[in-house]
């Protein structure tokens, strides 16, 4: 009966509470608090100093505000304490972010804002003392952490390689070592003699590729070159006055194959001459030939 009464009691005061914060609002233009989601210093003064205001209204007690001295006593301190796991998870620091308050606690930023989410009221409340305090990122705190989690992590190599250590004497003692050893190193060159075999296989195929490859290339310059040459005289034969695109006269005179980049290109199919420019442009709507409507490669000339 007893507990009933207190919830109900709770209860009363929280919708009271409220109610009074809602005519204060109104009353004087107070904003209702809001979650911090990076705990600063300025950002904490800021709302400490809001949160003195409705303190005062209300007439309740403010809040202390440390100096910069102060805060690297506080950070001392916990540090002297030695505390190496959160008092809200039971997990290491670690790397995380670790938050300090004013009232010389320390706990993880994300399991205070887990906290926030199921009490967002409870703004700069500790998680510990759960009194009003100001509750920053303490960066040494998160340093001495560092080197901790370093230690650790050490400290556990060493003992993976002391047992490792500890079984191969006890292999040594007993002899059962040199037969495993044994039977490796048999297993190690069958491995090593069937990688030699394919790595053999590989290279010859590889040769026999590469052989028939420049064959392939070279038969391949010899067809393009006579296509080149035949291109070249279809021009010549066309006697082209003018682009077939951009209709533009052309002073030719003769014709020549030219190695280099030039501002003239003829079509292999046949052998008409173009701009370019005017025969790159017409490539982007259609592959064929814009004259007589064939596959075709271009061909770079000058004009004499």
């Amino acid at each position: 009966m007893l507990k009933k009464l207190m919830k109900q009691v709770d209860k009363d005061i929280v919708q009271n509470n409220k109610t009074y914060f809602k005519l204060n609002q109104e009353r004087y233009g107070m904003k209702p608090p809001k979650i911090l989601q990076n705990f600063t210093k300025e950002q904490q003064v800021k709302a400490v100093q809001e949160e003195k205001e409705f303190r005062k209204i209300t007439n309740q007690p403010a809040i202390y505000v440390p100096s910069e001295h102060e805060w690297k006593i506080i950070e001392r301190t916990v540090l002297a304490r030695k505390e190496r796991t959160c008092p809200a998870c039971f997990c290491t620091f670690g790397a995380e972010a670790q938050l300090l308050t004013s009232c010389r606690h320390t706990f993880h930023e994300k399991c205070y804002l887990q906290f926030l989410q199921f009490n967002p009221q409870s703004k700069s409340t500790c998680l510990v003392c759960r009194q009003h305090c100001i509750i920053i990122k303490s960066e040494i705190l998160l340093k001495q952490n560092y080197k901790l989690t370093i230690i650790y992590l050490q400290s556990y190599a060493r003992r993976y390689l002391a047992y490792n250590i500890k079984n191969s004497l006890k292999l040594l003692s007993n002899g059962e070592f040199s037969s495993k050893l044994r039977q490796m190193t048999a297993m190690s060159d069958v491995v090593q003699q069937h990688i030699n075999e394919e790595f053999d296989k590989g290279i010859y195929q590889f040769e026999v590729e590469t052989e028939r490859a420049n064959q392939l290339f070279d038969e391949y310059l010899k067809l393009k070159d006579a296509s080149i040459y035949k291109g070249v005289e279809k021009a010549r034969k066309r006697q082209n006055a003018s682009c077939c695109i951009c209709y533009d006269d052309f002073n030719v005179k003769y014709i020549q194959w030219c190695d280099g980049p030039s501002e003239y290109q003829i079509t292999s199919c046949c052998g008409s001459l173009f701009h370019k420019d005017c025969l790159e442009g017409a490539q982007i709507e259609q592959v064929l030939c814009v004259y007589c409507k064939q596959a075709y490669f271009t061909i770079p000339v000058s004009i004499i």
